[in-house]
């Protein structure tokens, strides 16, 4: 379907099962607006929301209400976005009544998909039992495959301690310092992605 959008209005569109609320200023010049949907076995149909050749200013909202979810698993129900239908990752999603609102910033594929699965966290450098010296750098990296991780943490023999984050690739590292004694220890490392999915790593290396 297409429906006139106008550069100095504010606009909208609905259908049965999502709801589009653009702000004034997101658009540079008038178009019309492209929308079709097709059926899915995820929690919705897949919305194709216009394409994303056309440049935004701002964010706009998106309101999608989900097939049969059980109470229990709101929590894990996320709206996932695509620029070109594959290849998903999930918005930040909460509930709005029956309806499950995220932002977005572009144009592009949405739908609702279901996030159990924990993030993962991989040693890029060094290995278990290694032994170690003052300024030896552990590197690990953490990945999510759908809402994202959000948090993490980490514990040498029970006690927190800090890790440098990169956040173009997600690696983090711990660099040993003059407060670790010699001796046997266990780095403990916890990731938690939107949803509240979690990974714990035990990575143990000696002084």
């Amino acid at each position: 379907s297409k429906t006139f959008f106008s550069w100095d209005k504010v606009n909208s569109f609905h259908s049965d099962s999502i709801l589009l609320n653009f702000p004034l200023g997101l658009i540079y010049e008038n178009f019309w607006f492209q929308f079709s949907h097709t059926k899915s076995n995820y929690l919705s149909d897949v919305f194709k929301v216009h394409n994303n050749d056309i440049p935004l200013n701002d964010y706009y909202t998106v309101r999608i209400l989900p097939k049969n979810i059980s109470y229990a698993m709101h929590d894990k129900a996320v709206i996932a976005f695509s620029k070109s239908g594959s290849g998903y990752s999930g918005k930040t999603t909460t509930w709005d009544g029956p309806w499950l609102t995220c932002k977005a910033r572009d144009f592009g594929y949405f739908v609702v998909m279901m996030d159990t699965t924990d993030p993962t966290i991989s040693v890029i450098s060094g290995k278990q039992n290694q032994i170690a010296s003052l300024g030896t750098h552990f590197i690990f990296n953490m990945n999510d495959n759908l809402s994202g991780v959000t948090s993490f943490n980490a514990y040498l023999d029970d006690q927190w301690v800090l890790l440098e984050h990169d956040g173009k690739t997600d690696n983090i590292t711990y660099t040993v310092d003059e407060n670790v004694a010699a001796g046997e220890h266990l780095l403990q490392i916890i990731v938690a992605d939107e949803v509240g999915n979690q990974k714990t790593l035990n990575f143990k290396f000696k002084t």
